[in-house]
């Protein structure tokens, strides 16, 4: 077994301490460029919420433009099918508002709603359960 000169063994450690320095620089630039790609990839994902957000609202406000030109009765007879169960006046309403349904036109929309799923019931449309308050669409 040969024996190794202390020079070439100090000269060693400086090319492995060197090495190490390298690749610790090399680590650093790598993290730097990956927290680079983070943000870009953070801005990105902000901009395809913030493109859903736009195309989901002009969605529902043409939904909303097509329930205001039908009238409020036929606009609760659609929510009520989509639905396919019973809803209480408060989560029609609601339903109705997420839709874009213009009710801002009526001074008390809620006693509006109300007022009209009454008369709806009335006529033999809707089936009301006192229980829960609840209206469905009667099944023929």
């Amino acid at each position: 077994m040969l024996m190794k000169h202390p020079s070439e063994i100090i000269m060693e450690r400086k090319l492995i301490l060197a090495e190490i320095t390298s690749l610790g620089r090399e680590r650093e630039r790598l993290i730097g460029e990956r927290d680079r790609l983070s943000v870009e990839i953070l801005r990105t994902e902000e901009k395809i919420r913030a493109m859903n957000q736009t195309y989901f609202a002009d969605a529902l406000a043409e939904k909303g433009r097509e329930l205001t030109a039908v009238g409020l009765t036929e606009a609760l007879r659609i929510v009520l099918r989509k639905q396919g169960g019973a809803m209480t006046a408060a989560t029609l309403k609601a339903a109705l508002e997420v839709l874009g349904f213009d009710l801002k036109r009526f001074k008390n929309s809620s006693a509006v709603v109300h007022n009209t799923l009454i008369r709806m019931n009335r006529a033999g449309e809707l089936d009301y359960n006192r229980r829960d308050k609840s209206y469905r669409l009667r099944t023929m």
